[in-house]
C-alpha cells in the first residue's frame, strides 16, 4: 500500500506548553520519530488515533492502532481474556493469525492465561504491543515500544517489525536500537521543549523571559 501522511500547520495547545509542526510528510513503511522531551512525539500519535484535538490538517485516510508505553490494564484477569474483552469492544477486525503469531514473536505463549498482576514491566509492554499489533489496521503508531523491555526482547520486537508487513510509525528514547531497521527518520524541532509560560508576546515581538527579545524569523514555528 502506498502510504503518504501530510502534517499541515499543526498545534497542540497544553495548560503550560504548545507543540507546534508546520508540515511534515510520513512515505515510509517504518518511519521513526525522534526528539527533545516535549517536541512532540507522542502528542502527534496522539492525534493522528483520534485521541486528542489540535489544530491544523493530518491528511491521509488511513486506520490506526495505537499503542503508548504509559498504559494500564485490569489487574484480575489474563491476557487471553482481556484481548478477547477488548476486541468485542473494538471497530476493528481482530487478525486471529496475526495474534498468534505474535504472542510467539514476543515470548508470550507461557504467559497466555497467566494474571497481568503477575507480570513483569517488559511482559506488561508486550501484551500492550499484542493487542496493538492483533487489530486489523493500516498503520500502527507505536509509542516507545521498547521502554521497560531487556535485550532479548527488544531484539524480538525489531524483529517482528521488520519481518512485517505493516505499516510503522514509532517514537522511542532508545533511538540508537531503531536506526537500522528504520526507512525514514523525522527529527522534530527542539524549540517546543520550551513552555508559554517563558514566553511574552508585546507588539507582535516575542520575548523570552530570561533572554528578552528573539530577534529572528518565527514564521517558521507561528
Amino acid at each position: 500500500m502506498k502510504l503518504e501522511i501530510k502534517v499541515d500547520g499543526f498545534r497542540k495547545r497544553y495548560r503550560n506548553c504548545f507543540v507546534s509542526i508546520k508540515d511534515m510528510s510520513i512515505r515510509k513503511r517504518i518511519t521513526l520519530i525522534c526528539g527533545p522531551n516535549g517536541s512532540g512525539k507522542s502528542t502527534l500519535l496522539k492525534a493522528m488515533a483520534g485521541f486528542i484535538s489540535y489544530e491544523g490538517q493530518i491528511t491521509g485516510n488511513y486506520s490506526y492502532s495505537y499503542y503508548s508505553e504509559v498504559s494500564s490494564y485490569p489487574e484480575d484477569i489474563n491476557i487471553l481474556d482481556f484481548h478477547n474483552n477488548l476486541m468485542r469492544l473494538s471497530e476493528k477486525k481482530v487478525e486471529y493469525e496475526v495474534l498468534y503469531d505474535n504472542l510467539s514473536y514476543l515470548g508470550l505463549e507461557s504467559k497466555i492465561e497467566e494474571e497481568i498482576s503477575n507480570l513483569s514491566k517488559g511482559m506488561k509492554a508486550k501484551a500492550g504491543l499484542l493487542f496493538c499489533l492483533s487489530q486489523s489496521a493500516n498503520v500502527y503508531l507505536l509509542d516507545e515500544p521498547l521502554s521497560g523491555l531487556d535485550r532479548d526482547s527488544i531484539k524480538e520486537v525489531k524483529k517482528m517489525i521488520v519481518e512485517s508487513n505493516k505499516i510503522f510509525i514509532i517514537t522511542s528514547h532508545l533511538q540508537s536500537e531503531l536506526f537500522n531497521i528504520a526507512e525514514e527518520v523525522i527529527h522534530l524541532d527542539w524549540f517546543n521543549e520550551f513552555t508559554l509560560q517563558l514566553f511574552i508576546f508585546k507588539k507582535n515581538i516575542l520575548y523570552h523571559a530570561k533572554f528578552g527579545p528573539c530577534l529572528f524569523d518565527w514564521s517558521n514555528i507561528f
